[in-house]
């Protein structure tokens, strides 16, 4: 598997091991088939590897990736509700995104570090469906490298 593939899919699975909300689907890359009620990793915005680093034998390379979080509306308070759960932060937020991210920020030793670098909400004026994205960046690292 390569580096970014493995980037996408322990990252749907770290948030599917540790967001406490049953009914929840995660997704390793964007699926227009799944519902509402879902999380996909999706490519950063504008850049998605930045390879600056990457010559010499202990180069570096960041990948930029987004976590869609969609919510159904339900009433009017139910899924704004369940997105502040989703894109808290804190000791207290058993369904935190962020904090499922930071707790292996290694995403299973597929990267060096991975930072969260912040998060937008808004809603879909056709489904009234709460969108969230949640902006990140992962640093890969190569060692002793020939290249």
């Amino acid at each position: 598997m390569s580096v970014l593939s493995a980037i996408h899919e322990n990252v749907a699975v770290q948030l599917r091991n540790r967001v406490a909300l049953n009914d929840i689907s995660f997704h390793a890359y964007p699926d227009a088939s799944a519902p509402a009620n879902k999380i996909e990793v999706w490519p950063g915005s504008g850049t998605y590897v930045g390879y600056w680093g990457t010559f010499g034998s202990n180069g570096t390379a960041d990948v930029m990736f987004r976590i869609r979080v969609e919510v159904a509306h339900g009433d009017a308070s139910t899924g704004g509700r369940k997105m502040v759960e989703l894109l808290g932060v804190g000791s207290t937020e058993h369904a935190s995104i962020v904090d499922a991210i930071v707790a292996d920020p290694t995403l299973g030793g597929a990267v060096e570090t991975t930072r969260v670098i912040d998060c937008e909400w808004d809603v879909d004026p056709d489904t009234w469906n709460h969108v969230g994205w949640i902006n990140c960046e992962a640093v890969l690292r190569k060692s002793g490298a020939q290249a």
